[in-house]
């Protein structure tokens, strides 16, 4: 649409310097006192007054008229608003004043195609900034745009395009979208002996509960067989989208009578890194768009209260605690052909309180540690496609603390998601980082099937953990290693599987030099 208006734009203003140049070879020269301005709704007074002026006075020529357009009409845009073009008309230079024209394109027409399970109205309401007889901003559509599709079952594509007449504007939006539900079964084998090496997931999720796009995700996870009773890790997750803002709000609890594990909650994977239960909210504010730099802060407020949080060995000495930690993150991705980075920053500070939260509560849990603690933390993740369809990973995170943290804000490292060839959370402690470096095969099932995707893979694991103010017998710091081979396969969206064969180069916890283990698991989705 804008190149429209800028072919009518240059077809006036080349009329006027042809009707210049047939009187004078050379460029004229005269003043401009002011540029009037008409057709404009969209800016203050002030600001068109600041975006022209400077372009006026003695000795001007066509030149500087450019420029005083061009310069609107980046005011425009910078506000957000590419719909509109300036155009100057024909014209007898009075008193020194030049006539520019605005024409504000406004949406006449929304289309809505290729929804099949949302409706038009569901679609429209997720962009509250594209109205009838309105002239959109582009910032506003881009971040309800990316709230919406974040919806796992909707993507929509928004394209501008001119309508009948020079102010009118037709926005057409195609959407992609698959069936309100789904569940799905997930199998692995992250256990323990002593609660069952395998564990059965299972899930729900409703991605447009009331038509408003809530979005609500339940999950329970067990280990089939005898020790199912060992085993109960139950999680709900709710997402309410806020497209006014281009922001979301999600809430969520768990449930867990394990020490160790990993369960999603809407877009967040949560660690389960003690017994008890979790409630917590957080709030996504997306930050405008830079180019292909995406980028939001975070913010988040949890209550963990876990159960039988002191240990001497294996024994459990029935001390309860809660902690409350306050987050904010900041978190930022740029995509671009053949490469992806991003990265994570987190800072974390308890509220302390109650009588399982206060410091009497927190020193009986760890000698030493504070509950006003504050923790750091981070992470980046850089994938590249090499030559002849090889792709590389690389994978860090890490904590920071100054003072002794209880045994559920400690970093731990091990198992399926991390230094692989060892248990979940082998060894964890106050403070420590973890790297993992992927080199993946070309495509391999491109031969059998356009729905199956399956790579090869290789890769280096490596973790350590500190301890701040070790007691006597306590290992001040630990480092293990690993490196092994992979493949993953997909069907799809309904199947995916995955499995890891590690051998251990540097030795923790249980695991010896040599050992190795395969870490396996696969998911159904319907």
């Amino acid at each position: 649409m804008p190149s429209r208006f800028g072919r009518l734009r240059l077809l006036s203003l080349l009329y006027s310097l042809i009707a210049v140049s047939s009187i004078a070879q050379e460029i004229p020269k005269f003043p401009i006192s002011r540029f009037n301005v008409e057709g404009n709704t969209l800016l203050s007074s002030a600001q068109v007054e600041s975006l022209v002026q400077p372009f006026s006075g003695t000795e001007k020529d066509f030149g500087d008229v450019q420029r005083a357009l061009e310069a609107l009409e980046e005011g425009y845009r910078k506000e957000g608003y590419t719909t509109v073009s300036v155009l100057l008309p024909e014209q007898v230079l009075e008193r020194g004043e030049v006539l520019l024209r605005v024409v504000e394109g406004r949406i006449s027409k929304v289309d809505v195609t290729n929804n099949a399970f949302f409706d038009a109205a569901n679609i429209r309401a997720s962009l509250p900034g594209l109205r009838e007889g309105t002239s959109p901003r582009v910032d506003d559509l881009s971040a309800s745009l990316r709230v919406a599709n974040e919806n796992p079952a909707k993507k929509i594509a928004l394209q501008l395009t001119p309508g009948d007449q020079e102010d009118e504007v037709i926005a057409k939006l195609k959407v992609t979208d698959e069936k309100l539900w789904k569940a799905g079964m997930t199998v692995d084998n992250t256990g323990t002996a002593q609660t069952g090496q395998n564990r059965l997931g299972l899930s729900y999720q409703h991605a447009n509960l009331w038509n408003r796009d809530h979005v609500l995700t339940l999950q329970y996870q067990t280990s089939p067989g005898q020790h199912a009773s060992d085993v109960k890790v139950y999680a709900l997750a709710y997402r309410l989208p806020l497209y006014g803002m281009g922001d979301s709000l999600d809430l969520y609890t768990t449930d867990s009578n394990v020490n160790a594990g990993s369960i999603a909650v809407g877009p967040f994977d949560l660690a389960i890194t003690g017994k008890g239960k979790s409630f917590g909210a957080r709030y996504t504010w997306n930050l405008k768009r830079r180019g292909d730099y995406e980028h939001n802060v975070v913010f988040g407020l949890e209550e963990k209260k876990f159960e039988n949080s002191i240990g001497v060995g294996a024994l459990q000495l029935g001390n309860d605690l809660d902690i409350r930690p306050l987050s904010v993150q900041y978190s930022g991705k740029l995509a671009q052909p053949g490469s992806e980075f991003s990265f994570y920053g987190t800072y974390v500070h308890n509220l302390p309180g109650g009588g399982n939260g206060d410091q009497a509560a927190i020193s009986k849990a760890r000698a030493g540690a504070d509950a006003e603690y504050q923790v750091v933390r981070g992470g980046l993740t850089l994938s590249r496609t090499l030559g002849a369809d090889w792709q590389a990973r690389l994978a860090v995170t890490a904590q920071w603390a100054d003072k002794p943290l209880i045994p559920g804000e400690q970093f731990g490292v091990g198992g399926a998601a991390s230094v692989r060839g060892f248990l979940e959370r082998e060894v964890a402690s106050d403070k420590g980082q973890q790297a993992s470096l992927e080199l993946y095969s070309p495509e391999l099932c491109a031969g059998f099937s356009s729905a199956q995707r399956c790579r090869a893979l290789a890769f280096y694991d490596l973790g350590s953990v500190y301890r701040i103010k070790p007691l006597p017998g306590e290992q001040a710091r630990e480092h293990i290693s690993s490196l092994g081979v992979g493949l993953r396969w997909a069907y799809t969206k309904d199947a995916a599987f995955q499995a890891d064969y590690a051998k251990v180069q540097n030795p923790g916890g249980a695991v010896k030099r040599g050992d190795w283990r395969v870490h396996a698991r696969f998911g159904y989705f319907f």
